[in-house]
């Protein structure tokens, strides 16, 4: 493998492939070549008959793919032998997860780990698919919530692994963790153990927030990562098309979008890359696969940082060279990578460094190992870029001066964006790989070949996906788009925004009624309902009065106003049939609407009760669902105001809310997918009964006692809205009762 040449004496640096299944690690600050060095190394594994999988977060790599020149510019400087070798057995396949521009491909976390004779091992890899699916749903393993939840996912896993009753999909995921107790049976445990030992493991509402995520990444944009294009195999990586190729696998990365995707993404490749490595033969100098990975710091960064790919990363450094599986690991940020990995390099080929910083921790890096070579760090200032100290001990001895050859391929200029990556992938590529590929698919869905048609996989392109659903795609993973913010002790990815306070909802009611675990939610449900109807049927009988005597129809109107909104509003959340991220917008942009009904209900009191209108029918009707309203109204402000949250909802006015919020919920209905939960209000419950009960106390004290200062409070009026709320908490706590017998 012809890397260069030496700046001391001007004859070629080689080095023989067998020393790169020890891994490669490549450093240098920006500008320092640091790219175009890993570059040579993996052309000179090419040339040496190693297939490549390179990991491209930012596209720098996709230049690979840019097809061969006789005469492009600068290739008088490389041996024009070595380059056509080079290009006569390269084949290039650029992989675009969640696109179809370049080689689709796809993810399919239900695999379960290949059985191993090791029992650490065995239990390091269910533990990584447990990591996988806790990232997965946006929980934080750096927090005490995320590592409850990955061991309740491990443990459920295990037990349904050995049921036979692993799942193949998200739905029978979420239906596993929402419902465990469908493998106590195997588990060999009594009720209480089981309950003790796997269920308690998390708290019942987690099981409701983890079964809801999961979920949502079967639909909308979310399962394209999981079910578009072909399911990684690396045994179809690692087989040309064309007898006498050997394939290089960019995996453009850019295509993700959002950090926290990428280390999902990461993480999930590789664990099923650390399977398949497992299963090759270990012993001997070759390498079977070289597993690149440009800047990796991401993905490795040190203690106490803990990304859900560090794990499986650092085995892979660890274990892969005795099954000839070769790590390069490259990065311009030396601070912000783990030692321990990182140290597991053999060869290190190290540029230009000019920071204190930087050249401390290059000094730390290059004293580990047999021999102590930190005090090549004080050399690092001094070079040039394209200038390296290449270290690997049982090659060479000594440090080799490297200045890094120029490559055989194209370099520089512009990275190739999606429309240039579909431009150089022949449809023959793309059919051989189809045929190639043995990777099993997520269960339960459509195969991705049969759910898109070419034309409709072509459509799949940047404009469409950035513009409606990458822009979900991304706010629902908002959580976190730095994965270095934070120590262990803190977030390292956020997980989704959930309020644990309660959320007032008082227009809109079926899907809150619906509920059958929280007693304030079908209360509020029912009052939503009763209230919209009472508002009908006031604008029925106050229209038919003013027509029958010829008297102002105002009041007739805004009723059927306020009215038509607020059933409109209850219809919306027919239409959302369950889609609960649609609800919750429909019930925000809906808030300055439940203020106008209710300031609504109290004006059309005071008329009925001056006598302006002679409709006492009505009297009670509006008095019931007036009190409702008021006294949930008062609870939230109060709670709101208790958490500081007093705010106008999105929109800042009635006028901006009514110009912008039909637009905006049409384009939500259109692409929001499941992503949100129901808010959980026992506390909110608690302090409304206790504040009930002293009502109903001093009712009925001023009733014996019978106070006419004070007689306001023992009238039929009072006692009907007492009666109100009494009624409304004694029928919720029935229905949920009745619901969970």
């Amino acid at each position: 493998m012809h890397l260069g040449s030496d700046r001391t004496t001007g004859g070629d640096i080689r080095l023989h492939p067998k020393f790169l299944k020890k891994h490669v690690a490549i450093l240098g600050q920006t500008g320092s070549g640091k790219t175009v060095a890993l570059k040579v190394f993996i052309e000179e594994a090419i040339r040496a008959g190693i297939p490549c999988v390179v990991m491209d977060p930012h596209g720098d790599l996709s230049q690979f793919g840019l097809p061969f020149v006789e005469d492009a510019e600068d290739m008088d400087k490389v041996d024009q032998g070595a380059r056509s070798d080079f290009y006569s057995k390269v084949e290039v396949r650029i992989w675009t997860p969640v696109r179809s521009k370049g080689l689709p491909i796809c993810l399919n976390p239900f695999v379960p780990p290949q059985e191993d004779s090791d029992t650490e091992r065995m239990t390091a890899s269910w533990d990584m698919m447990a990591a996988g699916f806790t990232g997965i749903a946006g929980f934080n393993m750096a927090k005490p919530e995320g590592v409850e939840v990955k061991s309740y996912l491990v443990t459920l896993l295990q037990l349904a692994n050995l049921n036979e009753q692993l799942p193949t999909n998200f739905y029978e995921l979420a239906d596993l963790v929402e419902v465990p107790e469908t493998l106590r049976k195997a588990s060999g445990l009594n009720a209480v153990q089981f309950d003790s030992r796997v269920a308690e493991l998390v708290t019942k509402s987690t099981r409701e927030k983890l079964a809801r995520r999961f979920r949502a990444q079967q639909t909308g944009v979310n399962h394209l990562l999981f079910t578009l294009g072909t399911p990684v195999d690396f045994d179809s990586m690692c087989t040309p098309c064309e007898d006498g190729k050997v394939p290089l696998n960019i995996v453009y990365m850019a295509t993700l979008g959002t950090e926290d995707y990428k280390q999902t993404f990461m993480l999930e490749f590789s664990r099923r890359l650390y399977d398949w490595t497992i299963k090759q033969k270990s012993g001997g100098d070759d390498t079977a696969l070289v597993f690149a990975i440009d800047e990796v710091h991401p993905y490795i960064p040190p203690h106490p940082y803990n990304p859900p790919s560090k794990e499986i990363l650092g085995r892979l450094a660890a274990e892969a060279r005795k099954f000839g599986v070769s790590c390069f690991f490259a990065t311009q940020n030396i601070k912000k990578v783990d030692y321990k990995i990182l140290g597991q390099a053999a060869t290190i080929c190290v540029g230009q460094y000019q920071t204190e910083q930087n050249i401390k921790a290059m000094r730390t890096l290059l004293s580990m190992g047999t021999r102590d070579n930190s005090s090549l760090a004080d050399e690092l200032p001094k070079l040039n870029p394209g200038e390296f100290q290449l270290v690997n001990h049982e090659a060479y001895g000594e440090p080799q001066q490297l200045n890094v050859r120029w490559l055989y391929t194209p370099h520089g200029g512009a990275i190739l964006n999606e429309d240039d990556i579909e431009a150089i992938t022949p449809e023959s590529l793309r059919k051989c790989v189809t045929s190639l590929a043995k990777g099993q698919k997520m269960g339960g869905i459509i195969d991705g070949s049969e759910e898109f048609s070419d034309t409709e996989l072509s459509s799949i392109d940047e404009e469409t996906l950035t513009q409606d659903e990458i822009e979900d795609f991304e706010e629902d993973t908002e959580q976190a788009n730095s994965i270095n913010s934070a120590p262990v002790t803190t977030a390292v990815i956020e997980p989704q925004s959930e309020k644990e306070e309660f959320e007032m909802n008082l227009v809109g009611g079926f899907s809150l009624f619906k509920d059958q675990k929280d007693e304030l939610a079908v209360m509020l449900g029912f009052t939503n309902i009763l209230t919209t109807f009472v508002l009908l049927w006031a604008s029925w009988n106050i229209a038919e009065f003013a027509l029958n005597n010829d008297s102002n129809t105002v009041p007739a109107l805004f009723t059927l106003a306020i009215s038509m909104l607020s059933a409109g509003v209850l219809f919306s959340e027919l239409l959302a049939n369950g889609e609960m991220s649609v609800i919750r917008t429909i019930r925000t942009r809906a808030r300055p609407l439940q203020y106008l009904s209710l300031a609504w209900l109290w004006v059309m009191w005071f008329i009925l009760k001056s006598g302006d209108l002679p409709l006492e029918e009505l009297l009670t009707p509006l008095e019931v669902v007036q009190t409702m309203m008021t006294a949930f109204v008062i609870l939230e402000m109060s709670h709101r105001i208790k958490l500081g949250k007093m705010e106008w909802p999105q929109g800042g006015s009635i006028a901006t809310w009514a110009k912008g919020g039909l637009k905006s919920l049409t384009a939500v209905v259109k692409q929001t997918e499941l992503n949100a939960l129901r808010n959980t209000s026992h506390e909110l419950l608690a302090t409304f009964r206790l504040v009930m009960d002293g009502i109903v106390l001093v009712t009925l004290i001023l009733l014996i006692g019978d106070i006419e200062t004070l007689s306001y409070f023992s009238s039929d009026e009072w006692l009907v809205r007492v009666l109100s709320i009494y009624t409304l908490l004694f029928g919720s706590q029935l229905i949920v009762r009745w619901r969970n017998r």
